[in-house]
């Protein structure tokens, strides 16, 4: 997280860091734990449609895990902090882009409560629960290895918020769809 302070305050790249010390445990206790796909076969069913004998799949999944973590691990992502009303938002909390370029420069932009007044400073950047689920969600576009292997915004669909349902869909669909493997890494801590 070299250069990270692109709006972002001190406060607000400690978050971040805090953030992502949660978020990357949970992925590398799910690539654990897939290892033996039986052991998830609920959560493998919840948010992929995934059996735990699928071994196609079971790849694949492996595969996007492996990248999310690297992406976590990797000095190209940059952060970028916005007030959640800031045009570049456009009404989402979080976006990636680009996406799916391995080896790019890859910007994480974050969109919250910024602290826009000097009493708002105290406040947190990124409060509440749903942070460490986005930030998985995020790295699953930005550290995807290639074009086509994770659905882009507007195709992609998810499990709350705005853009819902179905969720789950199909497994193809699923095995492709940022918000599967966040919910999938959160159920399976």
């Amino acid at each position: 997280m070299e250069k990270v302070n692109l709006c972002c305050t001190a406060s607000m790249i400690a978050e971040i860091q805090g953030v992502l010390g949660q978020a990357l445990p949970a992925v590398e206790s799910a690539i654990t734990n897939l290892k033996d796909p039986k052991s998830l076969k609920d959560q493998l069913w919840n948010n992929f449609r995934v059996k735990p004998d699928d071994e196609a799949s079971i790849g694949q999944i492996r595969l996007i895990l492996e990248s999310i973590k690297s992406s976590m691990e990797s000095s190209n992502v940059k952060y970028v902090c916005n007030h959640i009303t800031d045009f570049a938002c456009a009404g989402v909390t979080a976006k990636t882009g680009p996406t799916c370029s391995p080896g790019s420069e890859i910007f994480i932009r974050l969109c919250a409560d910024y602290p826009l007044t000097e009493e708002d400073a105290k406040s947190k950047f990124l409060g509440g629960s749903h942070w460490v689920r986005t930030m998985i969600h995020e790295h699953a576009h930005a550290g995807c290895p290639g074009t086509g292997l994770i659905f882009p915004a507007g195709d992609e669909f998810y499990k709350e918020g705005k853009k819902t349902g179905p969720y789950p869909q199909t497994p193809e669909k699923n095995v492709k769809n940022a918000d599967c493997y966040a919910w999938f890494v959160m159920d399976s801590k």
